[in-house]
Formats: C-alpha cells, sequence, structure tokens
C-alpha cells in the first residue's frame, strides 16, 4: 500500500469515527456492566461476571429474562445503591430502539417526550418545526467493509418535516424538506458528506483511470478530506441539533439548511407558538391529531358538505385517534389494511366501529409535509372514495409509528407498518 493510501485510510477511519458517538453508548453500558458480557446463543443468554456466582461463572437464562436478569445484577453487584430502577429500564429501551437504526422508532427522553407531546396538540418550542431523520441507505457493495456500511446508516440527516404556521420558522422560510446541515455555526454529522469521501477516494483507486486522472482525483479527495477534519472539530450529532431547534422559547439560533443545491443560512429567534386544535382559513379546516381534538372537528364540521381540510404542515400526531376522527367523515367501516415485513405478521385491517351514517364529501390539501397520522387519514378517505386530494402524498410517509410513555417520563416511538388504502 502506498504512503497516499495509507493516508487516504487513516483520514477515513477518522471521519467515520464520528459515528462511535452514536454507538458509544453500547461501549458504556459495558463499563456500567462491570466487565459482565452479554453472549447471544439462540434461545438462551450467557450472564458472565463476579460475585456469588464465582469470579467468571456463566448463567444462562431465556432470551425474555435476560433483561431483567440484568436489572437484578446491576442492583445486586453495582459499587452503588440504584435508587431508581425505572432509569435502567428506559436506558435498555434507548439502546434496544437505537438498534433498530429506524427513522420512524426514536427514543426520547422525558423533556424531549413532553415536547413531542406538546407539539401534537399545537404548542411548539424552540423555532417552530417539527424534525424527523432521514437514514442514508449504504447500497450493498462487495468493496464496502460491512461495519463501515452499518456506520454510515447510523447518521442520518436531520430534515424539517413541518412548519408551524406563525412560527418564527415560518417567518424565517424554512420549508418542509430541508437539510439541516448547521445549527449555531456547528457542520451536523450526517453520511452524506462522509459518502462522499469516500467516494473521492474509491476515484483515486479506480484501475479504469489514468494517471493523470487518479491525481486529479488524489488532488480533490486530499481538499476535500482537509474540510472534512475542520468540521469534525467544529461539529455536532443529529440528536443535538434537533433538541436545539425545538427546544426553548428565549433566544436565537442560527440555522443552516441545504435545499436542492442552495445553502440558506438564518438567525431566528425562538418561543412559543400556540396554536388551536381546530382551525378554519383561507385553505381549509387544519387540525392537530390529538384526542381533545376530536369533538372541536365534529363541531367545526356541522352540517357543511363539502368539507374542505387543509393538512399540510401535519407531521406528527397521535395514532390512537385515527378511527375517531375517520368516523366523523365515512363512518363505520374498514379503511384498508397496516402490513409489516415480517413473514410471521398477518395485515391488520384499520377498522371504524362507529361513526356518521352517511359517508361527508371532503377536499384535503396535502404535500410532502403531511405525514403520520395525517397523510393515514387522507389516503384511507381517498381510497374508500370520500375524499378527494389536492396535490400529492409521499408514499413513504404512511408509517404506523405507536408511541408509547415509560415510567420515568422518557418514551419512543415504533414503527408498526405501512398503511394501504382500500380499493374501490
Amino acid at each position: 500500500m502506498s504512503d497516499t493510501q495509507k493516508s487516504i485510510q487513516a483520514a477515513l477511519a477518522v471521519v467515520i469515527a464520528a459515528s462511535a458517538f452514536l454507538v458509544g453508548l453500547n461501549m458504556r453500558d459495558k463499563a456500567d456492566l462491570g466487565g459482565a458480557k452479554l453472549v447471544s446463543n439462540d434461545q438462551t443468554v450467557a450472564l458472565a461476571a463476579g460475585g456469588n456466582t464465582g469470579r467468571g461463572a456463566v448463567a444462562h437464562v431465556e432470551d425474555r429474562q435476560y433483561v431483567s436478569a440484568i436489572v437484578e445484577m446491576l442492583d445486586r453487584a453495582y459499587v452503588e445503591p440504584i435508587e431508581d430502577r425505572s432509569k435502567l429500564g428506559s436506558g435498555a429501551v434507548r439502546g434496544m430502539i437505537a438498534r433498530l437504526a429506524d427513522a420512524e422508532s426514536l427514543f426520547y427522553d422525558a423533556e424531549a417526550f413532553k415536547r413531542l407531546e406538546a407539539a401534537r396538540a399545537g404548542r411548539f418550542e424552540g423555532i417552530g418545526v417539527v424534525t424527523r431523520f432521514d437514514l442514508t441507505k449504504v447500497a450493498d457493495d462487495e468493496t464496502e467493509g460491512e461495519a463501515t456500511k452499518r456506520e454510515a446508516a447510523m447518521l442520518p440527516r436531520v430534515l424539517i418535516a413541518s412548519v408551524a404556521p406563525d412560527s418564527p420558522a415560518e417567518a424565517a422560510g424554512l420549508k418542509a424538506g430541508d437539510v439541516v446541515t448547521g445549527v449555531d455555526g456547528k457542520w451536523v454529522v450526517n453520511a452524506d458528506d462522509i459518502l462522499a469521501l469516500r467516494k473521492l477516494q474509491q476515484e483515486t483507486e479506480d484501475p479504469a483511470k489514468t494517471a493523470a486522472q487518479k491525481a486529479e482525483a488524489d488532488k480533490r479527495f486530499i481538499a476535500a478530506r482537509k474540510s472534512m477534519v475542520e468540521r469534525m472539530r467544529n461539529s455536532m450529532m443529529p440528536m443535538r441539533a434537533q433538541e436545539l431547534l425545538t427546544a426553548g422559547t428565549e433566544g436565537s439560533v442560527k440555522v443552516a439548511v441545504r435545499r436542492g443545491r442552495q445553502v440558506i443560512e438564518s438567525t431566528i429567534a425562538k418561543r412559543a407558538t400556540l396554536l388551536p386544535l381546530v382551525a378554519e382559513g383561507p385553505t381549509g379546516i387544519r387540525f392537530f391529531f390529538a384526542p381533545e381534538a376530536v369533538a372541536d372537528l365534529e363541531a367545526a364540521l356541522g352540517e357543511k358538505s363539502p368539507v374542505r381540510l387543509d393538512l399540510t404542515q401535519n407531521a406528527t400526531g397521535d395514532e390512537s385517534t385515527l378511527t375517531a376522527f375517520l368516523g366523523l367523515f365515512g363512518g363505520a367501516g374498514d379503511y384498508g389494511v397496516i402490513r409489516s415485513e415480517r413473514p410471521d405478521a398477518p395485515a391488520r385491517p384499520l377498522t371504524v366501529s362507529k361513526g356518521r351514517q352517511e359517508a361527508v364529501p371532503v377536499v384535503i390539501k396535502v404535500d410532502a409535509s403531511t405525514r403520520g397520522p395525517a397523510a393515514i387519514f387522507a389516503k384511507a378517505l381517498e381510497g374508500k372514495g370520500i375524499a378527494r386530494l389536492e396535490g400529492k402524498l409521499d408514499e413513504a410517509a404512511l408509517v404506523v409509528a405507536k408511541t408509547v410513555r415509560l415510567a420515568d417520563g422518557s418514551g419512543y416511538t415504533l414503527n408498526t407498518g405501512r398503511f394501504e388504502g382500500a380499493t374501490r
């Protein structure tokens, strides 16, 4: 291997090492276990630890028991008394959700979960946006090591999913789909630039290129490597960027976003943005998918026919309210199915048990910022022939994500399937 190739490999290792911040939780957990090991072995887990069982002894437990076994071991052997065992449980959930590497399955600490619930009811902090993660899909290429592909996939883009009306973000001109590239002058780490650097590296080693072409590629790679090293010295991870955009009601935050090939920078003041659960406007009735909004929407509908709804900038909501809202327009019946990729899981019907006797025709304005419950609601009514959609839905937005609150106030969302509307 040439000196140039060695330097390339070394630089790439530095870049890829950024993903260690995301997987560092695993290393920390190992340290907290004080040398204990979990070794998967088909239907059992071997727990090796010191203590009463003797140094290095191994006890086998069933897979479904291993979490409680770890908690008991920590409670018994940790150097200090464990005052709140619920934190051990939420920590375990955090690690398990992270290992799914799914953009719709996310863990939220107590404060972040509180903000998630508030945004679903129209109460926004920060600059008034809902963000989402977009995981980079790394092509299945034999030249890529499995570890490198896995690490790159764990560095998601931070995207603006929706912008609350009358919010600071709207006044600043942010739009759904913008990719957040910087916050407060720091580069938001993501896999895009890392993969671009790897592509340049591959060009320097491409046997199909001439020596002159390789030399030119080498110059571009060295320049890109230098830029990457500088950005790494002043960077932040995606979860921190999300927090800075969505938390707090005082101060300001400097935001850089990429829209196509254009990079837009703005300094945006934070404040609380409070929106009504249901509001009528020139483009239709807007509402949040919150339990408290069902009665308000029913009152707003009255005897109107047809009804116009505006579900743009509607990217979060309580999935458990779907059937109640569908019942206000289409009545009882099946509206489609929820499918998972598990071969052992049958499709689950989305069924409304009660509602109006006669369907209410509705026109629904949608776009790429219509996601989750709002997107499923629109697609379900369209499939039944009740709704006409103005605009185009993002098919990737039809994800059913279950929301779970844990005992310590933290919580998580879990991708449980994809909605498919009924066919007429």
